[in-house]
Parts: C-alpha cells; structure tokens; sequence
C-alpha cells in the first residue's frame, strides 16, 4: 500500500466514523519500518492536506503505540515532536487547536525532552523541544515556565553554536517577558534587537521582519507620538 493509497484509505474510515479500523488497515501491510514510514507520512497528510488536526492525532495515537511496541524510538521522536507542533497555535498557518488538544501536546512536548535526553540527543535537539515546551506555556500564559523553558532553549542553541535557533529561543523568551512579566517588559524590549542581529547572522530574513512587526506591536510610541 503506498502513500496515495493508504491517505485515501484512511480518509474514508476517518471521515465515515471507522476510526477503531485504522491500526488494522495501516499495521496490516509490510514490516515495521514501513509501517512507521506509513504513520509518520500520514501524521503530515493529515494535518497539512486534509487540514484536520483531530484525525492527524488520532494517527499519531495509534503510530505512537506501535512505536512504542516495535521499540523504535527515533520515530517515537518524529511523532511526537509533530503531535507536539501540530497542536501549539503559534505560525500564522497553524490549525486551530481546542483545549484538549492543546493539553495534548503539552504533554507530547514533556515526553519528547525526557526521551531525548534519554537517547542522548545533542543541544541542538534540546533546544528545539525547550522551545516548543516555553511556547506551550507561553500561549498558557504562564510566566515562570515559559522563562524557563525558553531561557534553557537559548542556553542550549549556544552550546550548539547555531545562531538561527538561538535569535528563536531568545525571541521566545522576550516574548515571555513583555507579555507575561510587568517587570521584565523593558528587558525583553531592549534584548528584541540581539535577536533580531542573530537572525539577521543567520540569514533568516523572514523571522526577523516577522519580530520587528512584533516589536512595533508592542514597543512604547515615542514622545509626541
């Protein structure tokens, strides 16, 4: 069964209330790593094509345990990070997420750090789910753990020396600061511009409009403005 067809198959099971039939028809068809290449390509289709969140998780569900069962826990990695980026309404292109579902992936998040740790993945691996982790909280609106999580990313992005994920954790954490912490708004104003500079070194012209259009959101008009 390849990709096109098992997208399809899946479809009409999802969309015709079969969904207790989808392990059999997906676990039913080659050896275990084409069975997890099969759940990681529908875990996308699902969430980028069909623009469903709700059956995208409910394929993660199911691919996570086989994961699990087949004992590979670098696709247990893939699939988590995905449950955990899928449900965090941060981009503008991100589907909307319910609450539950945003509970999800917080919990997808926390379970990616440990096994990352786990199968000793380096800083760089590390900052990526610290930030997803400070993003979690962030739109939780939650001071203390986003700082943390997202002050932890940026230690490991140096350690890593990639300046791109450093301006995104130090981004993140600014974020935090005006928004969630009174008291830390003029730090996080001032430190705006050191991540703008790492985007700017990381060639990544994008995010760095992005964050000025951000700061212009929220930076204090001038006198007389």
């Amino acid at each position: 069964m390849d990709e096109k067809e098992a997208l399809e198959k899946t479809w009409e099971l999802w969309t015709g209330g079969r969904r207790a039939e989808l392990p059999a028809l997906l676990e039913g068809d080659g050896d275990a790593t084409a069975i997890l290449r099969r759940y990681l390509a529908l875990q996308g289709q699902l969430y980028w094509k069909r623009s469903d969140l709700d059956a995208a998780l409910a394929v993660s569900r199911f691919g996570l345990a086989y994961a699990r069962k087949a004992g590979n826990r670098e696709a247990e990695n893939v699939l988590l990070f995905n449950v955990a980026t899928f449900t965090l309404p941060w981009w503008y292109d991100s589907l909307p997420a319910t609450s539950g579902q945003r509970d999800e992936g917080l919990e997808a998040s926390q379970r990616l750090l440990a096994l990352r740790k786990d199968l000793g993945k380096g800083p760089a691996d590390l900052s990526k789910v610290l930030w997803v982790l400070g993003a979690h909280h962030y739109v939780r609106g939650d001071p203390g753990r986003s700082v943390v999580h997202f002050n932890a990313a940026v230690v490991q992005a140096r350690a890593a020396g990639d300046k791109g994920l450093e301006a995104c954790a130090l981004e993140g954490l600014c974020r935090a600061r005006i928004r969630l912490v009174p008291g830390e708004r003029a730090w996080g104003l001032e430190t705006l511009s050191e991540a703008k500079a790492l985007y700017e070194e990381a060639g990544d012209e994008y995010n760095r409009k992005e964050l000025e259009a951000f700061e212009s959101r929220v930076a204090p008009a001038a006198p007389g403005e």
